[in-house]
């Protein structure tokens, strides 16, 4: 349904702030969003199937996985 769970673990430093950003194909942002809690339900219901960008940035690294979305 265009739903998903982002939990964030151990490996994310739990002090300072962490950004939640998801590119389309074309690099455009989609999604952004700032966590304040270790999870949060992420809502992309509004995009069409396919192959995203995941970044989780924080004030020194920045994470990226790609996601499928396929509703």
């Amino acid at each position: 349904d265009g739903k998903f769970m982002l939990e964030i673990g151990d490996q994310y430093p739990s002090s300072g702030k962490i950004e939640l950003e998801i590119y389309n194909m074309m690099g455009e942002e989609i999604y952004q969003s700032e966590l304040k809690t270790s999870q949060s339900v992420i809502n992309v219901s509004n995009q069409p199937d396919g192959f995203y960008f995941l970044n989780i940035r924080t004030l020194h690294e920045v994470y990226a996985k790609t996601i499928i979305i396929q509703k």
